[in-house]
């Protein structure tokens, strides 16, 4: 089973290897701390709200970069885009409601089995493939997930799976947009993204006023919260890191390096994990030392860091 083709005409810019490197340090410095203000907000907003106003405030500052710097916002994709922001939208509930109930570290640890996840997900929805060795190492991340999950049953009960779902949305949400990354400008793609989630939350809050539904159920937030709900907007720049990092990924698969280039054509194939560049495919942007760099630092966030990297490593 595969996703159906998208054909929208984009060609990514020129690479900066040195502004994809800040950008990406800066974005693990951004992720815990939005965490931890999701879990401080959580004391007094329900989880719905809270995942709805950061992609109102995401929407904000994306709207007017894009507008600034002539990104093409045009899409025939609107179904994708829609299933995309449903799937983050959704994710953030489960991951917030768990904040509320379990500490920080032991919620963060279980939502780590998404990158087991998408790589179950890679294999059926985009063809990818992958060894025998590679999917004992994803058999073995799993029972590892379950280790972590069972002292947190016995404490947490059913809460202690949330974050579990919140793996299985994000993982789809990051198949669709590896699935459209490199025809669809980065900045369009995380802005329409933000736009259908805002959305598909704020009819979420319609319900759960109706029917009083505690995690669904809107409220006016002071004028600090608010000031805590401005400061997750800055969760753009580690969303607009990932779908770039997935467009460069998708990018190097498909181009053919020159012969100047080749050996780190090569070795940037093999930090992205992608096949060999085709003998017929379009000439790619330049390989360069900086960009493998680049690349293989995509690598380690999307394993979970060096031990994740690690792991990956020891069963390719």
């Amino acid at each position: 089973m595969g996703l159906p083709s998208v054909r929208t005409p984009y060609r990514p810019s020129a690479a900066r290897p040195e502004i994809g490197l800040a950008a990406m340090a800066g974005a693990m410095c951004i992720v815990p701390v939005m965490d931890a203000i999701a879990k401080h907000l959580a004391l007094a907003l329900s989880p719905t709200e809270i995942a709805c106003l950061r992609f109102v405030f995401q929407t904000a500052l994306l709207l007017p970069f894009a507008a600034l710097t002539g990104r093409p916002l045009r899409t025939s994709h609107l179904g994708l885009h829609a299933a995309r922001g449903a799937l983050i939208g959704m994710a953030l509930i489960p991951l917030v409601w768990s904040l509320q109930v379990l500490p920080l570290a032991n919620a963060i640890a279980i939502f780590f089995v998404e990158p087991l996840i998408l790589t179950l997900m890679s294999y059926v929805l985009l063809g990818e493939r992958f060894g025998p060795r590679r999917l004992v190492a994803v058999v073995v991340g799993l029972v590892g997930a379950m280790v972590v999950i069972r002292p947190n049953w016995s404490e947490f009960g059913a809460a202690s799976l949330l974050p579990l779902v919140t793996a299985v949305m994000f993982a789809g949400y990051l198949t669709l947009t590896r699935h459209s990354a490199t025809e669809e400008d980065p900045v369009s793609l995380q802005l329409w993204a933000g736009i259908f989630a805002a959305i598909f939350l704020t009819l979420a809050l319609v319900v759960g006023g109706v029917f009083g539904i505690d995690v669904m159920a809107p409220s006016l937030p002071d004028a600090s919260q608010f000031a805590w709900l401005a400061g997750m907007r800055s969760s753009s720049a580690p969303a607009y890191t990932s779908t770039c990092a997935n467009a460069a990924s998708r990018a190097a698969a498909r181009s053919r390096g020159a012969r100047r280039t080749a050996s780190w054509g090569s070795l940037h194939c093999w930090c992205a994990r992608t096949s060999p560049p085709l003998a017929d495919a379009a000439p790619p942007p330049r390989y360069s030392p900086g960009r493998v760099a680049e690349t293989a630092a995509i690598r380690i966030l999307n394993n979970g860091g060096v031990p994740g990297l690690a792991r990956s490593l020891a069963w390719a």
